[in-house]
């Protein structure tokens, strides 16, 4: 029994040490050779559902009060796209660099007319991930795609949580987006945590 015991508290110092210290796993997955390329090249941020996909909310994005507000914050920088239909209408990216890597949430707030109704529908869709945004190469910022493998999963989480406690929307709106944001192994192999 006594075994037993010293086993699971092992495993699970193991596992603490991974989340909060040194992501071991991370450094064993990159170590290890797929035919192409190693298991793990670095660790990402991005939501949930297929690769690179968007993530269809359940509240539009005032994106004129959310530049508005980012522009106070010289940590952030954001790109918008205004659109032509209304004033909601448009697409924005809100970036922030921790270390080598920048983080971003896009929102894209499209108007999808329907020639039946009076008015319009506005949808926001949300994208997350990590890495140098192509459009911030002009700044000579080196292109890194995520993470390294050692990064433990708790500092991730704390800088995407960082990032999105930024944006002016609601705890419940918050909360919508945080469940959507998942933390990732990326290559070869796709392990999802």
């Amino acid at each position: 029994m006594n075994v037993l015991t010293l086993l699971c508290c092992v495993i699970l110092g193991l596992f603490l040490i991974n989340r909060y210290l040194f992501s071991w796993i991370g450094f064993i997955l990159s170590r290890v050779p797929n035919s192409r390329e190693p298991i793990l090249e670095h660790k990402s941020i991005s939501v949930l559902g297929s690769n690179g996909c968007s993530k269809r909310l359940g509240f539009v994005v005032n994106i004129p009060k959310l530049t508005s507000v980012l522009v106070a914050k010289p940590e952030y920088e954001y790109v918008y796209h205004p659109g032509n239909a209304s004033v909601y209408d448009g697409m924005v990216t809100l970036y922030r660099k921790f270390g080598r890597v920048w983080y971003y949430i896009y929102f894209d707030t499209h108007t999808n007319f329907d020639p039946t109704a009076n008015g319009s529908k506005l949808i926001s869709e949300m994208k997350a991930g990590t890495g140098t945004p192509m459009h911030l190469f002009r700044k000579g910022e080196p292109s890194v795609e995520g993470e390294r493998p050692l990064m433990p999963t708790f500092i991730l989480k704390r800088r995407v949580n960082r990032l999105i406690d930024a944006l002016p929307f609601t705890k419940c709106e918050k909360s919508e987006i945080r469940s959507n944001i998942k933390i990732s192994y990326e290559t070869g192999l796709h392990l999802f945590f």
